[in-house]
């Protein structure tokens, strides 16, 4: 009887568990696919936003556009 119920429980945890990461990474998934909606939709107003989600990113193309004013390279 015991090892029923701590069969049960195991199987229930096991679940929730399986559920909430399938949620999050729908969510996420969901989430980056509106993000590049709305980037291909209206890029530059929208472009001002992109420092609160990836400040990395904004970083590496200040350094590329710093690079490309000093060599005077033309960006693509």
């Amino acid at each position: 009887m015991v090892a029923v119920v701590v069969l049960i429980i195991v199987v229930v945890v096991v679940v929730v568990v399986v559920v909430v990461v399938v949620v999050v990474v729908v969510v996420v998934y969901l989430f980056s696919l509106f993000y590049l909606f709305l980037s291909l939709i209206n890029p530059p107003p929208f472009r001002r936003y992109t420092h609160v989600l990836s400040p990395r990113l904004q970083i590496f193309q200040s350094k590329v556009l710093y690079i490309c004013k000093k060599g005077d390279i033309t960006p693509d």
